[in-house]
Protein backbone atom coordinates (compact mmCIF):
# COMPACT_ATOMS: atom_id res chain seq x y z
CA UNK A 1 0.00 0.00 0.00
CA UNK A 2 1.28 3.42 -0.87
CA UNK A 3 0.43 6.97 -1.86
CA UNK A 4 1.08 8.87 -5.04
CA UNK A 5 0.59 12.40 -6.29
CA UNK A 6 -0.16 12.87 -9.98
CA UNK A 7 -1.02 15.85 -12.15
CA UNK A 8 -4.69 14.77 -12.19
CA UNK A 9 -4.93 14.01 -8.46
CA UNK A 10 -3.82 11.91 -5.51
CA UNK A 11 -3.96 8.15 -5.02
CA UNK A 12 -3.82 6.00 -1.93
CA UNK A 13 -3.89 2.26 -2.27
CA UNK A 14 -2.20 -0.80 -3.67
CA UNK A 15 0.55 -0.81 -6.28
CA UNK A 16 2.18 -3.56 -8.31
CA UNK A 17 5.46 -2.80 -10.07
CA UNK A 18 4.84 0.93 -9.60
CA UNK A 19 1.36 0.83 -11.20
CA UNK A 20 -1.97 1.30 -9.39
CA UNK A 21 -3.30 -2.24 -9.00
CA UNK A 22 -5.93 -3.50 -6.56
CA UNK A 23 -7.94 -1.53 -4.01
CA UNK A 24 -7.46 2.21 -3.80
CA UNK A 25 -8.88 5.72 -3.76
CA UNK A 26 -8.22 8.54 -6.24
CA UNK A 27 -9.19 12.19 -5.62
CA UNK A 28 -8.93 14.61 -8.54
CA UNK A 29 -6.86 17.76 -8.06
CA UNK A 30 -9.76 20.02 -9.10
CA UNK A 31 -12.17 18.27 -6.70
CA UNK A 32 -14.59 17.33 -9.49
CA UNK A 33 -14.77 13.66 -8.46
CA UNK A 34 -13.26 10.86 -6.46
CA UNK A 35 -13.08 7.12 -7.08
CA UNK A 36 -13.02 4.31 -4.54
CA UNK A 37 -12.61 0.77 -5.74
CA UNK A 38 -10.38 -1.53 -7.75
CA UNK A 39 -7.69 -0.45 -10.20
CA UNK A 40 -6.26 -2.63 -12.95
CA UNK A 41 -3.16 -1.58 -14.93
CA UNK A 42 -3.43 1.90 -13.42
CA UNK A 43 -7.04 2.45 -14.54
CA UNK A 44 -10.43 2.33 -12.85
CA UNK A 45 -11.78 -1.24 -12.99
CA UNK A 46 -14.72 -1.53 -10.56
CA UNK A 47 -16.07 0.77 -7.87
CA UNK A 48 -17.82 4.04 -7.12
CA UNK A 49 -17.10 7.34 -8.85
CA UNK A 50 -18.66 10.23 -6.93
CA UNK A 51 -18.97 13.71 -8.46
CA UNK A 52 -18.88 17.06 -6.63
CA UNK A 53 -22.69 17.36 -6.98
CA UNK A 54 -22.88 14.09 -4.97
CA UNK A 55 -24.31 12.03 -7.85
CA UNK A 56 -22.42 8.80 -8.33
CA UNK A 57 -21.86 5.82 -10.57
CA UNK A 58 -21.26 2.32 -9.23
CA UNK A 59 -20.08 -0.40 -11.54
CA UNK A 60 -17.35 -1.46 -13.90
CA UNK A 61 -15.13 0.61 -16.15
CA UNK A 62 -13.47 -0.27 -19.44
CA UNK A 63 -10.40 1.79 -20.44
CA UNK A 64 -11.40 4.40 -17.83
CA UNK A 65 -14.86 4.79 -19.40
CA UNK A 66 -18.20 3.89 -17.82
CA UNK A 67 -19.06 0.30 -18.76
CA UNK A 68 -21.76 -1.59 -16.84
CA UNK A 69 -23.29 -0.12 -13.70
CA UNK A 70 -25.86 2.18 -12.17
CA UNK A 71 -26.15 5.94 -11.66
CA UNK A 72 -27.59 7.38 -8.45
CA UNK A 73 -28.77 10.86 -7.53
CA UNK A 74 -27.27 12.78 -4.60
CA UNK A 75 -29.80 11.31 -2.17
CA UNK A 76 -28.99 7.74 -3.25
CA UNK A 77 -32.07 7.27 -5.44
CA UNK A 78 -31.53 5.03 -8.48
CA UNK A 79 -31.36 7.15 -11.62
CA UNK A 80 -30.30 5.11 -14.63
CA UNK A 81 -28.27 2.13 -15.74
CA UNK A 82 -25.49 1.48 -18.23
CA UNK A 83 -24.81 -1.81 -19.97
CA UNK A 84 -21.66 -2.17 -22.08
CA UNK A 85 -21.18 1.61 -22.16
CA UNK A 86 -24.74 2.35 -23.31
CA UNK A 87 -27.39 4.06 -21.19
CA UNK A 88 -30.55 2.22 -20.28
CA UNK A 89 -33.13 4.88 -19.48
CA UNK A 90 -34.08 5.07 -15.81
CA UNK A 91 -36.72 7.04 -13.88
CA UNK A 92 -34.66 10.25 -13.60
CA UNK A 93 -32.42 9.95 -16.66
CA UNK A 94 -34.46 12.45 -18.70
CA UNK A 95 -32.93 15.27 -16.64
CA UNK A 96 -29.80 14.89 -18.81
CA UNK A 97 -27.48 15.56 -15.87
CA UNK A 98 -25.21 12.59 -16.64
CA UNK A 99 -24.22 14.14 -19.96
CA UNK A 100 -22.09 16.64 -18.03
CA UNK A 101 -20.08 14.01 -16.12
CA UNK A 102 -16.87 12.53 -17.40
CA UNK A 103 -13.94 10.72 -15.90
Amino acid sequence: IGEGKYEAGTYKGMYRDGIREGEGTFHTTDGSNHFTGTFHNGKYAKGRLTFNDKTYYEGTFKNNEFDTGKWYSADGTFDSEMINGEYVVGPLYDTGKHEQHSI
